[in-house]
């Protein structure tokens, strides 16, 4: 999706979340099935989720909880803005989902055992935000609409940054009932502000192995996903490119595992699903060109004395393992990863990473 694209379907998105909800089109049919997922996501830099590491510096906590689901008005947006690219999808109708989420973030300098202020260095900073979410992609019973399966997602987030962000009391909580050193530079955060992001990302998925649609639904196959997003907000301004591939048996209609930042499809929710084990393998790569990033610049509407110069050109590279069992109208899903970071301010004098886990579970009525 092109620049003028994204601003046009943020437009319309706007519009249509500022009206009455809209029921289906009269051409339409509804779909018979109800379907909910709820989901938590938990990223950690400690011993627990990367057992390599036993100290917590920069990105070092987050924690973020899903719920996704397909309404009327989801439908009614999907169809307003994929008219906007017939290319894409033609006559087709697209499949389309909602979500909120719920997230908090905690980030600290190099070391957490000194009350000294710490320049030149990452500042400290809690995020505690909520936002919205609309998906839509382009695939038919007979596959996708112009040859290749294609997905939109635009989300909005609202939060704030600072103290009331209670990021100091749960990591000196956390740190006192398992023994931890104490965080002592919680004085010299950055100072309360609220925050405005919105984020776009336009993915598509190849097909490695060509299987005939639901002819054994138990075949191995492995996909390529691309991905092109931006962010433009006071919390972040980037573009990234990212590669993500993946391996197994029975691989889910998504479009790849889900991180914190960028939530995972649900666009499928109400597909028939076949009983029994969903597993595979993963490996993810983005680059970003970064405008701006709050957590390291420290504030925006304050004059901070906190915060450093990011690095203008950042990767991260992910690797891990999703699976899934399907009973009957429920599904649960639980996968594990491991992120490594390439430098994100100047001067930075640590490799950075952190492990994710999340839990999901999907039911359909």
């Amino acid at each position: 999706m092109n620049a003028p694209s994204f601003a046009t379907a943020l437009t319309t998105l706007v519009v249509l979340l500022s009206a009455t909800p809209a029921a289906h089109s009269d051409d339409t049919p509804p779909n018979p099935n109800a379907a909910y997922r709820l989901e938590a996501i938990w990223n950690n830099d400690g011993s627990i989720l990367r057992p390599s590491r036993d100290s917590d510096r920069h990105y070092t906590n987050g924690l973020a909880l899903f719920f996704t689901y397909q309404p009327d008005w989801a439908q009614a947006a999907a169809d307003t803005l994929a008219a906007l690219e017939p290319a894409v999808f033609a006559e087709a109708t697209p499949r389309s989902a909602a979500g909120f989420l719920l997230g908090h973030r905690i980030y600290t300098p190099v070391t957490i055992e000194t009350r000294a202020p710490l320049f030149d260095e990452r500042p400290y900073a809690g995020y505690l935000y909520g936002g919205a979410f609309l998906q839509y992609d382009n695939l038919t019973p007979t596959g996708p609409a112009n040859g290749v399966a294609t997905l939109t997602h635009l989300e909005v987030n609202l939060g704030l940054i600072g103290n009331s962000a209670l990021a100091e009391p749960i990591q000196v909580g956390i740190h006192d009932q398992f023994d931890s050193p104490d965080p002592l530079g919680w004085s010299n955060q950055l100072e309360d502000e609220p925050t405005f992001q919105f984020y776009a990302r336009r993915k598509w998925r190849l097909d490695l192995i060509d299987h005939e649609p639901n002819a054994n639904p138990h075949a191995w196959n492995a996909q390529l996903i691309p991905e092109f997003g931006l962010a433009l907000g006071t919390v972040d301004l980037y573009a990234d490119l990212a590669l993500t591939a993946r391996y197994g048996l029975h691989l889910p209609d998504d479009f790849g595992p889900p991180t914190l930042f960028n939530p995972r499809s649900a666009t499928a929710l109400d597909q028939p699903q076949t009983n029994g084990w969903s597993v595979y393998a993963f490996a993810r790569a983005t680059g970003r060109i970064v405008v701006h990033n709050i957590f390291i610049e420290g504030n925006v509407f304050d004059d901070s004395p906190f915060g450093t110069e990011e690095e203008p050109l950042f990767a991260f590279f992910e690797g891990g393992l999703v699976a899934s069992y399907q009973h009957n109208n429920c599904t649960f899903e639980a996968g594990y990863s491991q992120t490594i970071l390439t430098d994100q301010f100047e001067n930075q004098s640590t490799t950075d990473g952190f492990g994710q886990l999340f839990i999901a579970l999907t039911w359909l009525y």
